[in-house]
């Protein structure tokens, strides 16, 4: 959705180009939610073949991916507010105004 709003963005430039840059921040938080699974998978690999006392790691990176689970469903919420005919609806009046001012 991101790269669809960025290439649109010139229809309404200000509208669009805000949902870009929300979406953009959607992906950003869940590749780093993403980012810390891993990271927890591998650390606890570690922790298990090493003996290593990584809760405090780990407690970091608990608290982290809430705060990241939080704002990802606050800007999907928002972001994908609209229903598919709205947005077709919507896109499709831009498309159309764009058309007749160029």
């Amino acid at each position: 959705m991101r790269y669809a709003l960025e290439i649109l963005a010139p229809m309404r430039a200000k509208r669009l180009a805000r949902l870009a840059r929300q979406a953009e921040q959607l992906t950003d938080s869940l590749g780093e939610a993403h980012d810390l699974a891993v990271l927890v998978q591998r650390a606890r690999a570690f922790a298990k073949n090493n003996r290593a006392d990584l809760r405090l790691l780990f407690t970091v990176i608990d608290q982290r991916s809430k705060r990241l689970a939080l704002g990802a469903l606050s800007r999907g919420e928002k972001l994908y507010r609209s229903k598919p005919a709205e947005w077709q609806r919507e896109l499709d009046h831009y498309w159309r105004r764009w058309r007749c001012a160029i």
